[in-house]
């Protein structure tokens, strides 16, 4: 039988404006990685099957595509360095000669890809191992970068990492980027004394989100006297993710201490 030959090669994603934040040092899943071939020109095939492996290593994985000519690699390893070659095989499941074997690396997410929506939003889509959750960060500005936190969101079943920005539209300038794991939705808060006694509460949160501003006459907290918090108000964050609240009655407590939370 005729030998397969790659035509080209697809790894993850290749679009997008800012490459991700991996975690250094650490052992990570890396994203899905899905590789494509021309057919053999050979009546006698029934189907094809992928083998890969470290390059270190015999390429013991098998992967039966059946006469689908492409196939994704899932639970591999990130930025180690892999081979991977294709064989046709015939009705007797007898397999051709390998193909020209093909050396790569994934990343644990891949760059993140930037459309505008039908409706002004932005759809944001990178790709990690399923079930990563990830966090989607922005910033207005590169010089220098105010990285803050959008959302978070979860790769699906295919490794697909998907994100709206619906306030993105409203905003003169945008970047984004997408990094492993939970980073805090909700910024440090900033607390100004201002002329007339009034307390000026800032602080950052994704765009459109309800934050709960609360208040205490003290901060300490034990299993038999918890902190007492009460709401002051709600406030919502804006387009660019700033919240701000005013509280008029500061002047009235001989000492007050703060938080803000997400529903």
């Amino acid at each position: 039988m005729n030998k397969v030959v790659f035509s080209w090669a697809v790894l993850g994603v290749a679009l997008g404006i800012l490459y991700p934040v991996n975690q250094a040092h650490a052992v990570l899943n890396a994203a899905p990685v899905t590789f494509a071939w021309d057919p053999a020109d050979d009546a006698t095939v029934r189907g094809y099957a992928v083998y890969y492996g470290p390059t270190n290593q015999p390429a013991a994985n098998r992967i039966d595509t059946g006469m689908t000519t492409s196939a994704t690699i899932f639970n591999l390893l990130a930025n180690v360095t892999y081979r991977l070659y294709a064989v046709s095989y015939n009705s007797l499941g007898v397999e051709s000669a390998p193909s020209n074997p093909v050396m790569f690396q994934q990343s644990a997410i891949t760059r993140m890809k930037i459309t505008k929506e039908p409706n002004a939003s932005i759809k944001l889509t990178s790709s990690a191992a399923p079930g990563s959750v990830c966090t989607i960060q922005f910033t207005p500005t590169l010089q220098p970068a105010a990285w803050q936190t959008l959302k978070h969101t979860t790769a699906d079943q295919a490794g697909n990492v998907i994100a709206l920005d619906t306030s993105g539209s409203k905003a003169q300038s945008r970047f984004y980027r997408v990094v492993l794991g939970a980073l805090p939705l909700l910024g440090r808060m900033q607390i100004q004394r201002q002329p007339d006694g009034n307390m000026l509460l800032t602080s950052k949160a994704p765009p459109g989100a309800s934050c709960r501003v609360q208040y205490a006459a003290t901060p300490s907290s034990t299993s038999s006297s918890p902190t007492s918090w009460l709401t002051l108000k709600t406030a919502v964050a804006d387009a660019e993710g700033n919240v701000t609240a005013l509280d008029t009655t500061a002047r009235q407590a001989t000492r007050r201490f703060y938080r803000m939370a997400l529903p």
